[in-house]
């Protein structure tokens, strides 16, 4: 069996349960190991001198050999396992402790080869470690457990002072000490124990041992973390020559270039990088801030823009999209644009607030893990502070939203006001919007004024925006900071719903009115109508149900006329299975209406069934299908989909439904 550098993974067999069992089922002591033939004593031991002079290739390479010559030695066996395990080839290891575990269970490296097997599994990993502290008790001597104890916190990322400890006393061992013991406790002393300079002298070790591509990755990363630049520069470029086309390497190359403030050769490196891996945007992400950081701001926001289009749902590539379009760092300042970054993410739950741009300011502030950051917050701050004040109405109106929801700095709402003013006048009609909201509400300083507001919105819905048309037809209606006029708020909304704002909100809202004859409008059932009529032309499905309404109910000058109540409630239907409304509202027509000849229960149960069917956890529509069932006297069944209902609709801390008359009627026999 050959020794390979890299891990290597495979299923799992099942030798390893035998292991598992032999694990759990442990021995108080190990018996000696069987008595094995000099010769392979001899190779062991030849071995184990090779590891103390740290030439781990040529201990593995004498080790194959001796174990094909000795294919019983279960001593030479089990170094072969740690051999392979040292460098993190669990499949191999498996199989050569396996061999071991054959040769011998009880024994100590039978022991060891079982604990290390489970815990490669992710089996009993705790146990396992116990197990291996026991052994190194029992055979303070066997190096080979001590370093497979290391390699196993090292493997689960735990117990690091304990590894640290067991590889201090195989350094005292051994003469130099095989590149993996260098390597990995290295390793652990950089990211676990937070000690690069203890082991910067083990990287330079692991490094002249065997000069591959991952020992002068670690050399050159440790480098980088003590901030000795100008060495990892150079360890970067011996270990490109060895492995010239890793994105990863030219990567961080380009960070320690970045932190060497040679961001032209940065940029470089990050080139590389992309070009090697094109799918990985963290390249383009440093690419940017590098271009930032040479003084080609809108160069370095393209760069952003584009790892945004490449993979929206990556951290850093919204957040430094975000905040160059909310800051106007390297682009046109731009609001919406900034927040439709943010929310990609779903971080914030309200983000017309602020709320989804908080957060990516504060990722920003607290990105530390990240290598490369976007400028600082106060920085861009300041940068879009003098935007504003050179007269750019973007600017101005980014500033007014920042200071009045306190994104990043103090909410200040006055300062707000004088931005959004300045705005407004240098044309960004939107302005008027955010004025007119905050003379509406007032707050921090500010005296809410309804003329203002009003005033406000008119302004904005005459520059063409459909909220603000909306709001200024329903002033009129009201009163509020105006003089009421019905016939202005008629022409308002009607402008809103023709140019489709709010949903068609503006048309059930002039339904509404005409429908009970309120807000200076007589009561008359036919505009009323026809304004409803309007909001179903554009798709409105409570339009549409509102009409059936009136149609089922009849009014003064307003006949009644199931058929066309039927037909409006169909259509609210069919245009949307999840707005079941309408399906409701014919399943009562079926059941109850007063013209029998309307009634058929049989076909309020097939429409019940339907909305069920794609509304399934709606306890309404579970109420509907059991009424149906009732009013064609299956009982049985209205009686099972009420209780389901209510089981549904019941508040987890109540013990069981509360009384229900509908579900007494039905157990009785009866509908109302």
């Amino acid at each position: 069996m050959e020794l390979l550098e890299i891990g290597q993974y495979g299923d799992m067999k099942l030798w390893q349960i035998g292991l598992l069992v032999v694990f759990l089922v442990g021995c108080v002591t190990s018996p000696p190991e069987v008595e094995a033939a000099p010769e392979s004593r001899v190779a062991y031991e030849e071995a184990m001198e090779l590891l103390s002079k740290g030439r781990q290739k040529d201990a593995e390479a004498r080790v194959v050999e001796a174990c094909r010559t000795y294919p019983d030695c279960q001593r030479l066996l089990f170094l072969r396992g740690v051999l392979e395990r040292s460098r993190f080839n669990t499949f191999a290891a498996g199989q050569s402790f396996s061999e071991v575990y054959a040769l011998g269970e009880e024994t100590a490296p039978g022991r060891a080869a079982a604990a290390v097997t489970t815990m490669d599994m992710d089996l009993m990993v705790e146990a396992g470690f116990e197990s291996l502290r026991g052994l190194i008790s029992e055979h303070p001597d066997e190096i080979l457990i001590r370093w497979l104890f290391a390699i196993e916190c090292r493997e689960h990322r735990t117990h690091s002072l304990e590894a640290a400890q067991q590889y201090e006393v195989i350094l005292e061992e051994w003469e130099i000490a095989p590149v993996l013991v260098h390597q990995t406790y290295a390793n652990i002393l950089t990211e676990a124990l937070d000690r690069p300079e203890d082991a910067l002298k083990h990287r330079w070790l692991a490094a002249e041992l065997e000069p591959k591509s991952w020992t002068y990755q670690g050399l050159a990363n440790t480098l980088k973390a003590m901030e000795r630049y100008e060495e990892a520069d150079g360890v970067y470029a011996k270990l490109l020559e060895l492995a010239p086309v890793d994105s990863d390497f030219w990567r961080q190359w380009g960070t320690c270039l970045f932190h060497m403030g040679d961001y032209a050769d940065a940029i470089e490196k990050f080139k590389k990088a992309y070009q090697y891996e094109p799918s990985e945007v963290s390249s383009l992400l440093f690419w940017g801030r590098s271009l930032q950081l040479q003084g080609r701001l809108e160069d370095g926001f393209s760069k952003y823009a584009e790892s945004f289009v490449q993979e929206p749902e990556h951290r850093y590539a919204s957040v430094y999209a975000t905040l160059s379009k909310l800051y106007g760092y390297g682009t046109e300042p731009n609001y919406g644009k900034a927040l439709e970054y943010a929310e990609v993410l779903k971080i914030g739950k309200f983000p017309v607030s602020g709320e989804a741009l908080r957060d990516c300011i504060g990722a920003n502030e607290g990105g530390r893990h990240a290598p490369l950051m976007a400028e600082k917050n106060e920085v861009m701050f300041a940068h879009l502070r003098e935007l504003a004040g050179q007269g750019n109405p973007n600017a101005q109106f980014n500033l007014g939203k920042i200071l009045r929801w306190g994104v990043g700095t103090e909410a200040d709402a006055l300062a707000a006001t004088g931005w959004f003013e300045k705005s407004l006048n240098g044309g960004l009609t939107e302005s008027a919007v955010e004025l007119a909201r905050l003379y509406n509400y007032g707050g921090g300083g500010l005296k809410a004024d309804a003329v203002k507001s009003f005033e406000y919105y008119r302004i904005a819905a005459e520059g063409g925006n459909t909220g603000a048309m909306r709001e200024v037809g329903r002033r009129y209606l009201m009163g509020k900071g105006v003089e009421p006029n019905l016939e202005k708020a008629v022409e308002w909304l009607d402008r809103c719903g023709e140019q489709g704002g709010s949903l068609s909100q503006p048309y059930r809202l002039l339904g509404a009115i005409f429908r009970v004859g309120k807000n200076g409008a007589s009561k008359d059932w036919n505009e009323a109508a026809r304004w409803y009529q309007k909001g179903s032309d554009l798709g409105d499905a409570t339009c549409e149900r509102l009409i059936g309404n009136m149609y089922e109910e009849g009014g003064e000058d307003f006949p009644r006329n199931i058929d066309k109540a039927m037909e409006y409630y169909q259509r609210v239907w069919e245009r949307s299975p999840r707005f079941h409304n309408g399906a409701r509202a014919l399943i009562d027509l079926y059941c109850k209406c007063d013209d029998s000849s309307y009634r058929d229960p049989k076909k309020a149960i097939e429409l019940g069934l339907d909305i069920v069917e794609k509304n399934p956890k709606n306890t309404v529509c579970l109420k509907a299908l059991a009424m149906a069932y009732a009013y064609d006297g299956q009982f049985d069944k209205a009686i099972k989909y009420q209780e389901q209902a209510n089981r549904m609709g019941t508040p987890a801390h109540f013990k069981k439904p509360p009384p229900d008359k509908t579900l007494e009627l039905y157990r009785q026999g009866r509908v109302e």
